[in-house]
């Protein structure tokens, strides 16, 4: 139960612990931890659009041609 403790959110936790002794059911480290489990959200999914560096490309060009004049 400590490692369980220790490797998730304290509130995830509390609130399976509490489900189980509200419900009067025989619990072990294993359906504590189902329970926990259960209660972590998938993360988002991440939308990447298309870069497009040409401004960058521009502001590079430029500043060579810059340091190439004053050479």
């Amino acid at each position: 139960m400590l490692k369980l403790a220790a490797t998730t959110l304290e509130i995830d936790l509390e609130r399976a612990l509490a489900e189980v002794l509200a419900t009067g059911g025989a619990w072990d480290d294993r359906t504590i931890a189902a329970g926990v489990q259960a209660a972590l959200a998938a993360p988002a999914a991440l939308a990447t659009g298309t870069v497009d560096l040409a401004d960058y490309d521009a502001l590079l060009c430029n500043h060579l041609e810059v340091d190439d004049d004053a050479a």
